[in-house]
């Protein structure tokens, strides 16, 4: 038996960087500061200090016995200061020069610093916000602790922030979640489920509960944290009549998938969760004791890095079911050995000069919304020179994306599977040795839209006090990745974005420290309310002025 943890895949498929082989810029400015505790002044030491650089490569640098800090040569240009402290030092919050107040803390964008050439500018010091814990007791139905439990926090903000990592109760059932910043938590206990031997009779099981007796995350007790640790979130597990679920598992020759890892998954809102199942001879399996709710059944013969060590091919299987009011018999689980696809890049306006050819990497990234599992990184590729690529290892519905190229030339119009388009449509792809199957295309006739931007006194907004944000209309594109928001800072109470593809879009400027990148759709909702609707065609020079608007 085999118990395996699925991961889901977080990748947001972003345009990086091109490269540049020339030597980073250098200048004449200087920044100097040290960082403090917040609330004793004392100064720390060894924490790290990054300087993000203009040519996107951040520079760190450590403090001193004093707490202090140094970066010199620097050319003039606009700087956000962070310190992120060290794991040994999670009582602090990660910091930028500028946050108000510890809500803000790794959410907000602090406006930069503006510096000019040779300007040297002194006390720059940047004093820590200390983190929170949330401490409580995990006890069964009859009130004894439960050990070796894991406890989860999720932040109930909107914006789908991680409540830190998950912890485990220690043997008189305690439980201590800390490193966090203030805000409205969901704290739930998750029981370990272990298969039973076969003959075994299970009627009832413990099952996931939130504070303070939740079987629902909407019935859960939200755990507020301001300025003081939150104690005695006490959390008494529930249990819940137990089903089994059975089946069989085919290898991709439809016959009985031997010594094949089977796991069955559970699915809930905030992740999943894996145990063993039991394999017999046959390819059939089965899993006792399962609390009703949202499972998947999820097969692994051999491959790259299998445990114990297998040489067969690599073949993987997944198949939903649910649990209701009764065991669920029958499952079948085919399997199917990864695809491999050929693709090409496609510029419509022809391949840009070999001085200006940028390193093109294709990306992908697991839909989220299938829950499905995956252990490893994504699948990547290399754009060759002649702008074919292969793609490894494509299992179940994913997401294809481009990086590399310098996104104020060039946009994504298309990405074509078999004809069909696929731009952030999760995708399930077949074998193929055909470039033509798998079609990217860039062009540089998207539409670009500019115009002046405003504070509402009407005075023309200051360089980096704003961010222009353009994103998709339609609710079903709002997904929280890098491509989906496009932003364009203000210069001399400007800005232009683009090239974007034609279609709706909602536009609107936001002060830097009040923007916070949506990751969900509670978050799109809130830009949305304040935005403005704009048309864009193919080709469009569209001119529009904005006002600084306060985002809900």
């Amino acid at each position: 038996m085999l118990v395996v943890a699925p991961l889901i895949a977080a990748l947001a498929i972003a345009q990086a960087p091109p490269r540049d082989a020339r030597p980073p810029a250098t200048g004449t400015a200087v920044i100097r500061g040290r960082v403090l505790d917040r609330e004793t002044g004392l100064p720390l030491a060894r924490v790290v200090v990054s300087l993000p650089h203009p040519a996107g490569r951040p520079t760190e640098t450590q403090t001193d016995s004093q707490g202090r800090y140094e970066f010199a040569g620097l050319p003039a240009g606009r700087y956000s200061v962070t310190v992120f402290p060290p794991d040994s030092k999670a009582f602090y919050l990660r910091q930028t020069l500028g946050d108000d107040g510890p809500s803000d803390v790794g959410r907000r964008r602090s406006k930069p610093l503006e510096l000019k050439d040779g300007e040297v500018r002194e006390g720059a010091d940047i004093a820590l916000f200390r983190a929170l814990g949330i401490e409580g007791r995990i006890t069964d139905a009859w009130g004894e602790p439960v050990s070796n439990l894991e406890v989860t926090a999720e932040r109930l903000d909107g914006q789908g922030l991680s409540g830190g990592r998950p912890r485990v109760t220690d043997d008189r059932g305690l439980f201590r979640l800390f490193g966090l910043p203030p805000g409205n938590y969901r704290v739930c206990a998750r029981p370990h489920h272990f298969s039973p031997p076969d003959g075994a009779v299970v009627k009832e099981s413990q099952v996931r509960t939130c504070y303070p007796d939740a079987l629902r995350e909407t019935d859960a007790q939200p755990v507020t944290l301001t300025a003081a640790d939150a104690t005695g979130i006490d959390i008494r597990l529930q249990r819940s009549r137990a089903f089994s679920a059975s089946g069989i598992v085919l290898d991709s020759t439809g016959g009985a998938a031997e010594r094949a890892q089977v796991s069955i998954v559970r699915i809930e809102k905030s992740g999943t969760s894996g145990t063993g199942a039991q394999l017999n001879p046959g390819g059939q399996f089965s899993a006792k004791g399962l609390a009703p709710g949202e499972y998947a059944v999820s097969a692994i013969i051999g491959g790259p890095g299998s445990f114990p060590p297998d040489t067969r091919e690599a073949e993987v299987g997944y198949l939903p079911f649910r649990i209701e009011t009764s065991d669920v018999e029958g499952l079948v689980v085919t399997m199917a050995r990864p695809a491999k696809v050929a693709g090409r890049v496609v510029f419509e306006e022809g391949w840009p000069p070999a001085r200006r050819r940028p390193p093109l990497t294709v990306q992908v990234r697991f839909d989220r919304s299938t829950h499905r599992p995956m252990s490893g990184p994504p699948p990547s590729a290399s754009v060759k020179d002649d702008l074919t690529f292969e793609l490894e290892g494509l299992s179940g519905p994913q997401v294809i994306g481009l990086g590399g190229y310098p996104a104020d030339e060039w946009t994504l119009k298309a990405i074509r599977y078999r004809g069909e388009e696929i731009l952030n449509i999760p995708t399930e792809f077949r074998t193929s040795t055909d470039p033509r199957a798998l079609e990217i295309v860039l062009t540089n006739r998207g539409a670009r839209l500019s115009g002046r931007v405003t504070d509402t006194r009407g005075v023309a907004a200051e360089d980096g006090s704003a961010l222009v944000l353009i994103f998709p209309a339609s609710p079903q594109e709002w997904r929280p990745d890098g491509n989906v928001i496009g932003t364009a800072p203000i210069r001399e109470g400007a800005f232009r974005l683009g090239p974007r593809r034609p279609g709706e879009y909602l536009v609107l400027a936001a002060a830097i420290e009040d923007y916070v990148m949506p990751r969900d759709a509670a978050g799109f909702e809130r830009l949305a309310k304040v935005a403005e609707n704009v048309t864009l065609l193919e080709g469009d020079q569209r001119t529009i002025d904005l006002t600084i608007v306060k985002v809900p």
